[in-house]
């Protein structure tokens, strides 16, 4: 999770509480996005993370040999207007955290 928020790279200079929202809200993100079904594919591509075949045997996800931290990648210029799918991506993240069941205690 570390490669995609940065926050938990180093030790959070922050209150313990405050921490412990910080660190709550990123795993809340991290299991949305990866429960989404417009973002599941581009959070989590197939094989990125370990799974276990039929005899037990643990195959690495591509998360052990990825050295490129995609986080930190340099944006490219695109124009004003979003589209439709980083729109439907943003009311979807809105009525999930506004929810019951999304919001942070």
């Amino acid at each position: 999770m570390s490669s995609t928020f940065r926050v938990l790279r180093k030790p959070i200079l922050l209150s313990p509480h405050k921490s412990t929202l910080v660190t709550l809200a990123c795993v809340y993100l991290h299991y949305f996005l990866r429960a989404s079904k417009i973002s599941k594919n581009c959070y989590v591509p197939h094989g990125s993370f370990d799974i276990n075949n039929e005899s037990g045997e643990i195959i690495p996800g591509t998360w052990r040999t990825n050295s490129e931290i995609t986080s930190c990648l340099p944006f490219s210029r695109i124009g004003c207007k979003s589209g439709e799918n980083p729109k439907a991506i943003r009311d979807e993240l809105a009525t999930y955290f506004t929810s019951e069941h999304g919001s942070i205690p």
